[in-house]
């Protein structure tokens, strides 16, 4: 399964900020949504959701 890196924004609260995450090309946005949170503890507000917007995608083979 090739790679992709997604450079997302991510509003959460009232922060916002952008982020590099590496997924699956496959993945739909709720699982790239779910690898973010993860990936930048994005679960301590417990009444906010996070938004997630991808806003550039780079396929390629040396993305590691």
């Amino acid at each position: 399964m090739a790679k992709v890196k997604h450079t997302v924004n991510i509003v959460y609260g009232i922060g916002t900020g952008t982020t590099t995450i590496l997924c699956d090309e496959n993945d739909d946005l709720e699982t790239v949504t779910a690898k973010v949170v993860k990936q930048e503890g994005l679960n301590y507000l417990p009444t906010a959701t996070p938004k997630i917007t991808i806003e550039h995608t780079e396929r390629g083979r040396d993305l590691y």
